[in-house]
């Protein structure tokens, strides 16, 4: 009898022993995963906005087009946060060196094996399953969950093509059109960006700032080299840089973004003089695209009936539209049947890119 209790006192010391050390692995091995996981998203986000976007990076799909025709699609992407048996692996490997490094007066307290009483055989198997069971509970609580390890973030790629030329993005103050705007200029570096700005223009040129300060660009080397904010206050200021652009290099120019174009004429724009004179200026504008293959973005304002300012004589220039919205305090982009929800912050816009082939 004397016997049996001193094994089952043996036993749970060797137990509370074990609970012991395995509450220290445990948590060594939750810090180093949290660690391991929280670095990897890390080199995710680094590797993320290390390159331009596919706009630069990757060759257009079709290089060759069979009709002239201007087929424009959203790509969707779905980035999951990598759970492979490398990293596992890698995890405990750190913990094994965790374990080697606890502290030597732990290891004291755990019994040693020559100086633990001998084990009758028939409780052998016992004490091992006991000891066996509880690892595993321990394990199996531990385990990390892939499915909550996974996380999804779905991207948007909006594909325009290398015979697109003008695109007329409009919808409400807010609704993220001036921020796509600039984020498309960033994009396209190391080609350059003419951006004309309106009576917006210091709010806009803090726009600019705030985005490309941020950590996302940090790695987009000459954005302020590649990127010219010019303010103007009418349509004829306007013309004059369209002549300016006219003589520039090819190669140097990608794109030009007019911000709020209608705005020059408001009031106006039901005068015959001011709609010629817009004619004149979008006509202008396809031929010096045309010529040195670059992009026009023309961002317009938002008028009643769901409309655009002057929609009838944008749209017989355009070779696409993008229509923005906002609904629920939340920014939309509505392009053919779909309906994106856009994610914006300091950076700009996270989920959505307009992929602009040349």
């Amino acid at each position: 009898m004397e016997n049996k209790l001193e094994l089952n006192e043996i036993v749970d010391e060797l137990l509370k022993d074990v609970e012991s050390t395995l509450g220290k692995l445990e948590k060594n091995f939750k810090l180093n995963q949290t660690n391991e996981v929280h670095t990897q998203e890390q080199v995710e986000i680094e590797e993320k906005h290390n390159f331009p976007y596919p706009s630069v990076r990757y060759p257009t799909p079709d290089q060759n087009f069979k009709s002239n025709k201007h087929s424009t699609t959203i790509r969707k992407t779905t980035a999951i946060a990598d759970t492979s048996k490398t990293e596992i692996e890698k995890i405990e490997e750190k913990n094994i060196k965790t374990d080697e490094e606890i502290d030597v007066k732990d290891n004291e307290k755990i019994p040693i094996a020559q100086d633990i009483p001998a084990v009758p055989k028939e409780k052998i198997s016992s004490v091992k399953q006991s000891i066996i069971q509880y690892s595993e509970s321990l394990a199996t609580e531990e385990k990390p969950d892939t499915a909550e390890l996974m996380s999804e973030e779905e991207e948007y790629f909006l594909d325009i093509k290398r015979e697109i030329r003008l695109v007329h993005i409009y919808g409400p103050p807010g609704s993220c059109k001036t921020t796509i705007g600039i984020q498309a200029s960033i994009e396209i570096v190391p080609r350059k960006t003419y951006y004309f700005i309106t009576s917006h223009g210091t709010s806009v040129l803090k726009r600019v700032k705030q985005m490309i300060s941020d950590e996302r660009w940090v790695d987009f080397k000459g954005v302020k080299q590649s990127f010219f904010p010019i303010e103007i206050t009418n349509l004829e200021e306007l013309e004059v840089h369209l002549e300016k652009l006219a003589t520039l290099n090819p190669k140097e120019l990608g794109m030009i973004v007019i911000d709020h174009i209608t705005d020059y004429c408001r009031g106006q724009i039901h005068q015959e003089e001011k709609r010629m004179q817009l004619r004149n200026i979008l006509e202008k504008l396809y031929l010096l695209a045309d010529e040195k293959g670059c992009k026009v973005l023309l961002i317009n304002g938002f008028s009643f009936k769901d409309s655009a300012p002057a929609e009838d004589i944008i749209e017989s220039f355009c070779d696409m539209t993008i229509k923005m919205k906002i609904e629920d305090f939340k920014s939309k982009i509505l392009f053919q049947e779909e309906e994106i929800e856009l994610t914006v912050d300091n950076s700009g816009i996270s989920n959505l890119h307009l992929n602009i082939y040349y």
